[in-house]
């Protein structure tokens, strides 16, 4: 058998281990992050989504606004969330006509495309439609209540979260498409109307809202010459987590293991069954913690932040555990008159592997800050 590494070839491995899985775990291509989805995306009804051109004539122009009464029950892991508001829709006189021609209910006009569960939804009038601006325009208000789906959930900054929870109102009726003549939806862009007074939601701070229209485009599967083109408003409600109960919720434990695990080498050499006993107790702690942080998001194709950071203090962990193995047949193999002096190359491995171990974790904290 060969001689065994010396303490400065162990040195510059466990410096170069865990640095290059900091760097592998920053750079990561999937966890990058490439912006933020707009949302054109967002349906999850088969057939493409396309920005609403600058040039489109409709002769039948519907305005909408939402009014939220209760947003709450985001859950991560379902990427689901519970709303109930109001809908408030306007038409012309052209419009009306045509709606009572083919006996089309105003409530009838549009529907939620990522509402889930329509057995425990509904979407229903509030009184008849009332004639407006003397008897030229038409109102209808809409009550509604469901289960609603985030599709374009971002997970890369968890548990930093910013989240952008959509609702999609598209022209239901087939006789309504625009290759008919018929609707397309515009928002209304009063804030006031767009949001409501129910859109604060627990564990989180509402940062603004959005609205924009798309168009729809389906095709029949039987027929591929036949197309409709269906309008629809898309309103988004913004949240981002706090990011002090977050830190203390779920970085701080992460830090306070870590660092347990860490001053481990500082303990006194000849306590070796509590100095073995430190890191595969973090160890396991990592384990049990990590599982509890991902039973409360869904899968991703990617690490999240919070993922990064415990994947590396597994790795510092494992390789304290090592240097403790290490250390302690060093110092059974040396001699008395030697003893001094493995003693102080154990003590500076040991000063380093730390020093290494904080470094790996400011590389990941700044590529998470530049990506």
């Amino acid at each position: 058998m060969g001689a065994p590494p010396t303490p400065r070839r162990l040195l510059l491995w466990l410096l170069g281990a865990l640095l290059a899985l900091a760097l592998v775990l920053v750079s990561d291509p999937h966890a990058r992050r490439s912006g933020p989805d707009q949302g054109l995306s967002m349906g999850v009804v088969a057939g493409q989504v396309l920005p609403v051109p600058a040039d489109l004539r409709a002769p039948l122009k519907v305005p909408v606004a939402l009014r939220l009464e209760d947003l709450r029950a985001l859950e991560l892991s379902n990427k689901t969330f519970l709303a109930q508001g109001q809908v408030l829709l306007e038409w012309d006189a052209a419009l009306n006509r045509r709606l009572q021609a083919e006996a089309i209910e105003p409530m009838r006009l549009l529907r939620f495309v990522n509402q889930v569960e329509a057995w425990n939804s509904h979407l229903e009038a509030v009184g008849p439609p009332r004639p407006i601006a003397g008897g030229k325009r038409w109102a209808q208000a809409l009550r509604f209540e469901g289960l609603f789906y985030v599709n374009d959930l971002d997970l890369r900054s968890a548990p930093f979260l910013r989240v952008s929870l959509p609702l999609i109102l598209e022209v239901a009726d087939d006789r309504l498409a625009l290759e008919a003549g018929g609707v397309l939806l515009e928002p209304l862009r009063d804030a006031r109307r767009l949001a409501g007074a129910g859109v604060e939601m627990a564990g989180f701070r509402f940062v603004g809202s959005g609205v924009e229209s798309a168009l729809h485009r389906t095709e029949d599967p039987f027929n591929a010459t036949s197309r409709r083109t269906f309008s629809r408003v898309v309103l988004r409600l913004n949240y981002r987590t706090d990011d002090l109960a977050a830190a203390l919720r779920w970085i701080l434990p992460l830090l306070l293991v870590m660092a347990v695990v860490l001053l481990a080498p500082s303990l006194d050499s000849d306590r070796d069954e509590l100095s073995f006993g430190l890191p595969s107790a973090g160890l396991l702690t990592l384990v049990v913690m990590q599982e509890g942080y991902r039973a409360q998001v869904p899968s991703t194709p990617y690490l999240t932040f919070l993922d990064q950071l415990y994947t590396y203090s597994y790795a510092v962990a494992v390789a304290v555990f090592l240097l403790f193995v290490w250390a302690g047949n060093q110092r059974a193999r040396a001699t008395p008159e030697g003893a001094e002096a493995v003693l102080g190359r154990i003590n500076r491995l040991c000063t380093v592997a730390q020093i290494s171990a904080l470094l790996g974790y400011g590389v990941i904290v700044l590529g998470h800050a530049l990506g």
